[in-house]
């Protein structure tokens, strides 16, 4: 099994005093992921299985302001293309193009101390899932995953100096 290679590229401007700008451009290499040697000794069998997974491209922008001295606020969004297709979508990896949407704090309590936190939401809809059965898999299992989403708690991030 081959671990997927990754590039991801950032940028960070800031504006004024005020505004800042992220973007970020990334890639995974799921498709070589996808493809998995299979060899069983002493029955001849020795071939690729290919999961039919897609390389996964991701782009995400954000925006910082300075609320206050002390107070930051942040949002961003980002966008990953989709892992497989409906025909390619397994059970154990039922993963379709996601959304993500997040928007968070900083605040400066002391020289010593800043307080965070953030809270994120994560969509990916309607996920269908048509896994072709070969021989000896025992059938066919076809469905759909609705309103497929995650929200990831507020996350408490404190700063500080020993």
């Amino acid at each position: 099994m081959k671990m997927p290679q990754s590039i991801m590229v950032g940028l960070f401007h800031q504006i004024n005093n005020e505004w800042a700008f992220l973007g970020s451009v990334g890639w995974d290499d799921f498709s070589r992921f996808g493809r998995v040697g299979v060899k069983v000794d002493n029955t001849g069998v020795n071939e690729d299985v290919d999961a039919g997974f897609d390389d996964v491209w991701h782009f995400g922008v954000g925006a910082q302001y300075q609320y206050t001295p002390k107070l930051m606020l942040t949002g961003g969004f980002s966008y990953d293309t989709s892992l497989s297709d409906d025909e390619h979508r397994t059970l154990k990896i039922p993963l379709g193009a996601m959304y993500r949407y997040g928007i968070g704090f900083k605040y400066q309590k002391s020289n010593d101390l800043v307080l965070g936190g953030g809270l994120s939401f994560m969509w990916q809809g309607g996920l269908e899932f048509k896994p072709a059965g070969g021989p000896g898999s025992g059938g066919q299992v076809s469905g759909q995953y609705d309103n497929v989403s995650i929200t990831f708690k507020p996350q408490k991030n404190i700063q500080g100096r020993i």
